[in-house]
């Protein structure tokens, strides 16, 4: 009994002997992230909630940096109780340092763990050599000869939303766009990625798969603003964490199954893919080869495949939407863009890829709007190296937020911010060499698909503009609400009326 008690003692040791050392570096990393973070501007904070119980809404995410840029701050701290500072960037001036870096997603705060079970270490959650080599693997899946060969996909399925858009439109419903933006941007994206064809698109199969993407999509945004469900192991005991566990279940199976499929067709036949006529996202990944000759495990690539659908999915159904609310709004520059694409298109329905470069106030117009609502209010990112900040050096740990809403919304950067003004993005230089305008982020961890949308969603806008009318709904109007992306509390609606002209597509 007495060697039990000595070697339970001697383990005890051993293992205190283990941990000290690392609590001691976690508190000198914290106590030092807690320094520098005190020499930034900051609210008034409690001395154990921090800042906590000022974000009363998701509205506070906008109306707390917003007040700081009217003090005209270019960043603050922001305090998660007393312990965790984190500094966020209102003016593109601080900007800089920390977007030219590869700096990666805090996993262990702010949320971005949330999606780690469904999205595994995809491009979105990765960093280091792997981040590099898989971002260096996947950049050819966006190369311009992709892109071009998925505008027969935008226009099928333009044309789908569309039909889906007339029965309200002759009907006289009010249209609430983001569940038929959601479901058209998640088509695209597995038409294009995985070249699903119009049969397997009307499976149920597939709509069981874009059921499950946008509940999932609502659970991580309803998990956001649920101090306890930031806890692991308690959401995993909730119902609403059950749910989300047993849905990135389904999806993994549903990709999975896919990739199993393709590969094993491109074991049989080596040549399937290289000889097809479009070449998808999903083949890229499966004949990707690093320096060594290796390529992509089938685990990397259902990552990838289920980081392309949410990173690709709410942004650009929410930035659909806001466009055509703000066509609605803005009836002037409605008719400008359907006097250009009248004028691109002449009797087509079908937009072709030369027809792109001509639409420049549709161009403009869907820029203003993003600028206008941010899609992406927010992103973070932690420091591996220490880095300076707005005058103020920060330790390696330090948790960094760049937020994008108030970047495109401070008057010391755009001329009435509030406003929706296309014309600045066709009479003065591209806001975007100095930070300006970052909706798709910057530097080397920008969106690697922001090409792909910004073509998918000038198609589908040009689509609709030439066959419908766009009306505000009286006595409405959206309230945006920074969840994942920038919805609405209220919905974001508007009224259609078709065209009277209807063109014969003579493709």
């Amino acid at each position: 009994m007495a060697i039990v008690v000595v070697l339970l003692i001697t383990f005890l040791v051993l293992c205190l002997l283990y941990t000290i050392p690392i609590v001691w570096k976690e508190f000198k990393t914290l106590r030092a992230r807690q320094n520098a973070a005190s020499k930034f501007h900051c609210l008034p904070r409690h001395w154990l909630w921090g800042n906590m119980k000022q974000i009363k809404s998701p509205m506070d995410l906008i109306n707390i940096p917003m007040k700081m840029v009217a003090a005209k701050h270019h960043s603050y701290s922001l305090w998660f109780t007393s312990f965790l500072p984190d500094i966020t960037i209102v003016h593109p001036d601080a900007l800089k340092p920390i977007i030219c870096s590869a700096e990666p997603k805090p996993m262990k705060i702010l949320g971005y763990n949330f999606v780690l079970p469904w999205l595994g270490d995809g491009l979105l959650l990765s960093s280091g050599k792997k981040w590099e080599r898989n971002r260096k693997l996947l950049t050819p899946a966006f190369h311009f000869d992709i892109l071009k060969s998925n505008i027969s996909v935008f226009n099928l399925a333009s044309d789908k939303l569309n039909k889906q858009l007339e029965v309200q439109a002759v009907s006289g419903d009010v249209v609430n766009l983001f569940k038929y933006m959601s479901n058209t941007a998640l088509d695209i994206l597995l038409r294009s990625a995985l070249s699903y064809s119009e049969e397997e698109a009307g499976s149920e199969a597939h709509a069981s798969y874009i059921d499950a993407v946008n509940e999932l999509c609502y659970l991580l945004g309803k998990r956001a603003f649920n101090v306890l469900h930031y806890i692991t192991w308690i959401y995993k005991l909730s119902s609403d964490g059950k749910k989300f566990l047993k849905l990135c279940d389904q999806v993994h199976e549903f990709s999975e199954n896919i990739i199993k499929a393709r590969r094993k067709t491109l074991e049989k036949n080596p040549d399937a893919i290289r000889n097809k006529r479009k070449v998808d996202f999903l083949d890229i990944m499966l004949l990707a080869r690093d320096s060594n000759g290796v390529g992509l495990t089938d685990l990397d690539i259902r990552n990838e495949v289920d980081t392309f659908m949410f990173a690709g999915h709410d942004t650009t159904a929410c930035s659909l939407s806001w466009m055509v609310y703000s066509l609605a709004c803005y009836p002037d520059h409605q008719q400008k863009i359907y006097e250009e694409i009248s004028q691109v298109m002449q009797d087509r329905e079908y937009v072709t890829w030369d027809d792109i470069p001509n639409f420049r106030y549709l161009t403009a117009c869907l820029k203003e709007s993003i600028r206008l609502f941010s899609t992406v209010p927010i992103i973070t990112r932690v420091l591996t190296k220490p880095m300076q900040i707005d005058g103020h050096m920060l330790p390696v740990g330090s948790s960094v937020t760049v937020n994008i809403y108030a970047i495109h919304h401070n008057p010391d950067v755009w001329e009435d911010p509030y406003e929706f003004l296309p014309e600045r993005f066709l009479d003065s230089p591209s806001p975007q060499t100095s930070f300006n305008y970052i909706p798709f982020s910057a530097g080397p961890r920008n969106c690697i698909g922001q090409n792909f949308a910004m073509l998918e969603m000038k198609v589908i806008i040009a689509k609709i503009v030439r066959n419908f009318e766009i009306f505000c709904v009286p006595n409405f109007k959206a309230e945006p609400s920074p969840e994942v992306v920038l919805k609405s509390n209220t919905g974001i609606k508007v009224i259609l009326k078709p065209r009277v002209k209807k063109f014969q597509d003579n493709f």
